[in-house]
């Protein structure tokens, strides 16, 4: 037995100690006590006279006391200790005596009663199922930081440095702050474990050339593939939410000489290849369609209150979207992207309609000019969003209107998403004023 499974061993007595309600001074409130085995070398645990008590106080500080002697003694100064902290104004709470493996499937119980979205509790669970055998028969009160950093490090050994590793750190991380919260522990063991940090894959987009041969394809083609795909590139839209969409949720609108950004931007994209003047329409995004437990397609509301958004939508891709509505029931309850029973489409049959859509699309232009600039590539579907955001920022759309017609939350996450963007912009800026510098300066003719 190694030295560092010889002291998770000796953990063997564990109080949690709680300040009470009215308690004003927190450096009283403490919240894990334990007693420590402190072996020299060739000791064992009968023969071991080396003890320290530990405990957590309220602000996350480590306090210790090493004292000599046997077993029996630490005992007496833990009781000691103990009863000290408990007249200072504390409370005891008996500690879990259940396994990491019983905390967390009671843990997902809880989020599931507490209403999580049915796709995110599906992860959960399978990363509960296959990243944590090797610390689910410990108890809760013997977890400690080293034994969870050796957890990390063979996670990261097996799997390497990727979202799968990043991911089952985050949830051992969240369920152990939801067993502090809950006073099944002390301080949380997981509190310094930092998830690995995968590198960030580089966003695939569409460049204009290629948009247009989309454009292309989806006219030529004529069918309701074709239509999505112009949609979800013209209005950034996630699948399950355009899957979701409904004929009520689309109405006609027009744009005069004065429009909100948001159809300004609209139109702008709209326009690649087409001209301002047609059809234009308001998009009230609400649902989004996700897989669910057992790989269920269920139906909700948006994740957020960004989520719902109106989106706008004109020039070709408006054109093309009036051409699907046209070939839908007039039931403002009917999907617009729909099967011939009128049920929505599928994510499985959409990823596998894009892929031979790439290829029939390509197939129509290979004997045009720039046949290989304007085909489209090997990309996935989420790249057309990536390329809507992209079009937009080249077109000058500032980064919190690009982040509520994306439907993000916080626009500090779409700058990282698209920051590098905002980069080349920023140098085109630099360019410019130092040509109006050299024109205020004389060097320049205007």
């Amino acid at each position: 037995m190694t030295q560092s499974h010889f002291l998770a061993s000796s953990l063997r007595h564990c109080v949690m100690v709680r300040h009470r309600a009215g308690n004003r001074n927190p450096s009283k409130e403490a919240y894990l006590m334990n007693i420590e085995a402190r072996p020299r070398k060739g000791e064992t645990r009968e023969t071991c006279t080396a003890w320290r008590l530990t405990w957590t106080t309220s602000a996350r500080t480590l306090e210790r006391e090493t004292l000599r002697g046997t077993y029996t003694d630490a005992r007496k100064r833990w009781g000691i200790r103990r009863g000290q902290i408990l007249q200072q104004g504390a409370s005891y709470t008996a500690p879990s005596k259940g396994t990491l493996g019983e905390w967390l499937n009671e843990w997902l119980q809880l989020r599931e009663d507490d209403g999580l979205s049915p796709s995110t509790l599906s992860g959960y669970r399978l990363i509960c199922r296959l990243y944590f055998d090797s610390i689910k028969p410990v108890s809760l009160k013997n977890l400690t930081p080293a034994l969870l950093a050796s957890w990390r490090t063979d996670l990261i050994e097996a799997h390497g440095t990727t979202r799968t590793s990043e991911r089952a750190v985050i949830v051992l991380k969240t369920a152990l702050k939801e067993a502090e919260r809950r006073e099944r522990i002390g301080a949380s063991p997981a509190r310094f474990l930092r998830p690995p940090r995968p590198p960030r894959p580089e966003i695939q987009i569409l460049t204009p050339q290629q948009v247009e041969t989309l454009v292309l394809g989806a006219m030529l083609l004529g069918d309701k593939w074709g239509r999505l795909f112009s949609l979800l590139t013209f209005t950034g839209l996630r699948l399950g939410e355009a899957l979701a969409l409904k004929r009520g949720d689309i109405e006609k609108t027009t744009v005069g000489l004065t429009y909100h950004l948001s159809e300004a931007s609209a139109l702008k994209l709209g326009d690649i290849g087409g001209t301002e003047e047609g059809h234009a329409f308001r998009l009230n995004i609400r649902r989004s369609r996700a897989h669910g437990a057992d790989n269920r397609v269920i139906e909700k509301e948006t994740k957020t209150q960004a989520g719902r958004r109106l989106v706008y939508i004109a020039g070709n891709g408006a054109t093309l979207l009036a051409f699907q509505l046209d070939n839908i029931p007039d039931d403002p309850n009917a999907y617009v992207f729909a099967t011939a029973e009128g049920k929505p489409l599928s994510h499985r049959n959409t990823l596998r309609a894009w892929r031979r859509f790439i290829d029939a699309t390509n197939k129509q232009i290979t004997r045009t000019r720039d046949a290989k600039a304007r085909a489209l590539p090997a990309l996935t579907l989420h790249a057309l969003r990536h390329t809507y955001a992209s079009l937009l920022i080249d077109r000058g759309v500032d980064p919190y209107t690009l982040c509520q017609l994306l439907g993000h939350t916080d626009p500090a996450f779409t700058l990282r998403v698209y920051g590098h963007l905002y980069d080349l912009k920023r140098k085109e800026a630099g360019k410019i004023i130092a040509d109006a510098s050299a024109i205020v300066m004389g060097l320049r003719p205007i």
